[in-house]
């Protein structure tokens, strides 16, 4: 009898293990084991903070040539500037330093934000605009953002001055840096480049500055945007390969992070090689290159050299011509280093950009394009579609 109540009490503890086995939670289960070594959810903390670039570097995304000076990043080439990612609501604000009046380009959460409204009765930009004058202030960027996340994009549009980004102030926090995409493109030009006067028409008493400068319309940034590339832009209006308008030439800017801030610091060090890159000048040196041809194909030679220096001795180079309608010389001298140094086998292309610029009418000094004879926006969105499609034939083939 005994034995008989034993046996039923231990059948019944090992039923009642069986059955604990089978159904109840175990210790063993992945989702369970998942779930309680996750880290909780940390909650936002939706005060309003200053974040200074220099701090938060890891999380900022530079676009162009930038450099940390104290706690500022610069951004002082056409179209360079930052991105970010922040859980943040209400508005945003940045700080910023610039020596030349220029407006700014937004992008929030990938859609562009600012209008250009150029009245050319007026002389100004109306409507939704991003204006930084002269001296330090404080720029909305963004108004009335539900909480959550968002991406943000600055970029300057002038080509003149100095600038640079000394604070960021959010109601919230910032969060990893936004992704690069996938193709890259470094462009290397002059005024047409970054968009001198491309808001203007075709009368001179069209402002040039700030008011009609819009190098984010431009085809280097056009063409990027089209083709989901980050950029970089390396443009200084009247600049050539050996002589332009200004006093120095290309090779002596292409190895300095900013030219203007200090020309004898060599100190450009690239964190990422272009796709490509593409070289628009020459249109300055066509006036002054008279019996210097020599000098001015070593110029040329030495741009070269110098870019696949920084970068690999593959990097497809394409030089582009005829922006402005203007330029014989140069052009044929650029085409001759071309073959020289190996032609499209060694990656050096060559480019004619689609323009329907008409020349200057001497009785009436007017024409079909901006001030200067340079493109007009419209007429540089023709020139990044030309530039699309060709880039993404030699992109294809390397």
């Amino acid at each position: 009898m005994k034995i008989k109540l034993f046996l039923a009490l231990l059948c019944a503890i090992l039923s009642g293990c069986l059955l604990l086995s089978c159904g109840g939670p175990s210790s063993e289960d992945p989702k369970q084991s998942v779930e309680a070594t996750q880290p909780p959810v940390p909650v936002t903390d939706y005060s309003q903070k200053t974040f200074y670039p220099a701090d938060v570097l890891e999380q900022l995304k530079l676009h162009g040539r930038c450099a940390v000076i104290e706690k500022s990043v610069t951004c002082d080439w056409t179209a360079s500037g930052i991105e970010f990612s922040a859980d943040c609501k209400g508005d945003v604000y940045l700080d910023m330093t610039t020596t030349e009046d220029t407006y700014l380009t937004v992008f929030l959460d990938g859609v562009r934000m600012d209008e250009l409204n150029y009245n050319h009765e007026t002389h100004k930009r109306e409507g939704n605009v991003y204006y930084l004058a002269v001296g330090s202030h404080r720029v909305q960027i963004a108004s009335g953002l539900e909480e959550g996340v968002h991406t943000l994009r600055i970029l300057r549009q002038n080509m003149k001055g100095n600038t640079s980004v000394d604070a960021i102030i959010l109601s919230g926090e910032l969060r990893e840096r936004p992704a690069d995409r996938d193709l890259f493109i470094e462009f290397v030009g002059d005024s047409s480049t970054c968009g001198y006067a491309a808001l203007g028409i075709n009368k001179t008493e069209d402002k040039v500055g700030a008011e009609t400068t819009e190098g984010t319309s431009a085809y280097a940034f056009v063409a990027s945007e089209a083709l989901e590339a980050d950029q970089s832009m390396i443009a200084i209006s009247g600049i050539g390969f050996f002589r332009g308008s200004v006093s120095y030439p290309m090779t002596d800017v292409y190895p300095c992070i900013s030219y203007r801030r200090d020309p004898s610091q060599k100190d450009f060090k690239p964190t990422r090689t272009p796709d490509v890159v593409v070289v628009n000048l020459g249109e300055n040196d066509e006036n002054r290159i008279k019996t210097d041809k020599d000098a001015f194909c070593a110029h040329v030679k030495d741009l070269i050299t110098q870019i696949r220096a920084n970068y690999t001795e593959n990097t497809p180079i394409v030089f582009c011509f005829h922006s402005t309608m203007r330029g014989r010389i140069a052009p044929d001298l650029i085409l001759s280093v071309i073959e020289a140094e190996g032609g499209a086998e060694k990656g050096l292309y060559s480019l004619v950009m689609t323009t329907d610029i008409s020349p200057i009418s001497p009785d009436r000094h007017t024409h079909n394009g901006a001030p200067g004879n340079h493109p007009t926006v419209e007429q540089h969105q023709k020139q990044a579609d030309t530039l699309v499609d060709f880039l993404k034939g030699i992109l294809k083939e390397s």
